[in-house]
């Protein structure tokens, strides 16, 4: 990659990026020295373009992450080149949650920038590989949150990590109900 790429993402092939998404992003890391990735809203479409959900789960997504669900949008998110290098980029051993875990490696080198504005859409659909290998996602975004806490606490979160990987399940089952009934 060339030298004057000061800031990269990734866009999967069920996502969109909203009109001013880049951006906004790009004006919010030229604006915020410290902050190693921006992120914002998520609009949750139907194969239809029709929205179903909103994820604007706000500034709490960041700290979060460490002990509840990741509802850091990623296909919105813009992150520092210079930080996603020295953290290593996305780990390739994982196949659902190398998001979650760069977010988690990003939070380390600088704070997270949260705007308030739908910076992308997520198509939910049974194809998608968060969406229709549930199970799989959650447990291992499940193991990427404790594999980042501090080892004393990592120990104890066997107490609360099963009752949170049914609760996000739940959480996602309920969205695939929702439009399956449309």
């Amino acid at each position: 990659m060339p030298p004057s790429v000061k800031f990269v993402n990734w866009i999967g092939d069920d996502d969109r990026l909203t009109p001013d998404s880049l951006s906004a992003t790009r004006q919010a890391l030229l604006g915020s020295p410290t902050a190693s990735f921006v992120y914002g809203a998520c609009r949750y479409i139907d194969s239809e373009n029709q929205q179903v959900w909103m994820n604007h789960s706000g500034r709490f997504a960041s700290p979060l992450m460490l002990c509840g669900p990741q509802l850091i949008p990623q296909p919105g998110a813009l992150f520092r080149k210079s930080d996603f290098d020295l953290v290593g980029g996305l780990n390739t051993s994982l196949k659902w949650a190398f998001d979650l875990d760069l977010f988690l490696k990003l939070r380390k080198r600088g704070r997270p920038v949260f705007l308030r504005v739908v910076l992308s859409e997520f198509r939910w659909h049974e194809g998608s590989l968060s969406v229709g290998s549930r199970r799989g996602s959650v447990t291992e975004a499940s193991l990427v949150r404790q594999s980042h806490l501090w080892t004393p606490v990592s120990r104890l979160s066997i107490l609360w990590e099963p009752l949170l990987r049914q609760m996000i399940f739940f959480a996602g089952a309920r969205v695939s109900r929702k439009i399956e009934k449309r």
